[in-house]
């Protein structure tokens, strides 16, 4: 009877959603979900294009200000239905200021759009010294205004600029995708994931240190991931044409067969799932109360 319980509860657990005040909600070990997908995509590339490329990135950073630029020219030879690139900001708690200027990004989006904010990015990083090794003489108001001068210069109305840093929503923005980073094992600036893999794309130079790759050692290493170029095009026009890999094809794509799953059968799985898993757990349950 006790090991009957057990199961029972443990059936209970694993299959009734977690409430809060009523509402169902989702567990995310400490991460706040957000309400979109984070980062920022450079230049509408296709979140069907076959090499998704991630790069976090510190503002104030010497290393990302050096690698920015490469990764925006990448996504512009291979053009944004092969490679998709996504830029996620990620502020080192040691950049004094790195975490407001990403603050900023999000006062400065209602006003750009998506691709506007790589305008506001680029002058934060040409301008990045001013809010990192300069900033030990120059008080937390100066370095407000400096913001707020460049913020200006996109038409972002000073009253404006002290509302959103004074604001709890983009605050949390800012912070949630900072942990958004943690949660993907992010420690350092710049960080790279490649089709959702991280990987360290740098070279030893011959002094010994390590550099980021340049274009051509990009090319060099996804050309081969694109196939020859009767591959390339096709696996270009896919994209384009909204194929998205491992998923059924669009109507009038012939490419792939895919069977129909309904939503009973789906049901069916989860409960066969749910059942095996709670017949599994009597069994041990019995076994362990056989041998006390």
């Amino acid at each position: 009877m006790a090991g009957f319980r057990v199961v029972l509860l443990l059936y209970v657990a694993l299959t009734v959603p977690h409430r809060t005040n009523g509402a169902a909600s989702l567990s995310s070990l400490g991460l706040p979900l957000p309400e979109i997908p984070t980062g920022y995509v450079y230049k509408n590339g296709n979140p069907l294009a076959p090499i998704q490329i991630e790069m976090f990135g510190d503002l104030v950073c010497p290393a990302f200000k050096a690698s920015f630029p490469v990764m925006k020219e990448v996504a512009d030879w291979y053009g944004p239905n092969l490679v998709c690139l996504k830029i996620h900001l990620f502020p080192l708690p040691y950049h004094k200021y790195a975490f407001l200027t990403h603050q900023v990004v999000h006062i400065v989006e209602p006003y750009l759009g998506i691709n506007g904010t790589f305008d506001y990015m680029d002058r934060i990083l040409e301008n990045n010294e001013k809010f990192g090794r300069e900033v030990l003489n120059r008080t937390e108001g100066q370095i407000h205004n400096e913001l707020l001068r460049i913020v200006q210069t996109f038409g972002v109305p000073a009253d404006q600029y002290w509302a959103g840093v004074n604001s709890f929503p983009t605050w949390n923005k800012a912070r949630i995708e900072f942990k958004y980073a943690c949660h993907r094992g992010v420690a350092s600036s710049p960080a790279y994931f490649v089709n959702g893999v991280m990987v360290v794309p740098a070279v030893t130079a011959e002094d010994g240190t390590m550099e980021d790759f340049s274009l051509a050692e990009w090319k060099e290493a996804l050309d081969p991931m694109l196939g020859t170029p009767e591959q390339r095009q096709q696996k270009e026009q896919m994209a384009a044409d909204g194929f998205s890999y491992g998923t059924c094809p669009k109507a009038g794509q012939d490419r792939v067969t895919c069977s129909p799953v309904t939503n009973q059968a789906r049901s069916e799985t989860t409960a066969t799932s749910v059942s095996t898993a709670v017949l599994a757990l009597l069994a041990v349950v019995t076994t362990l109360g056989s041998h006390l």
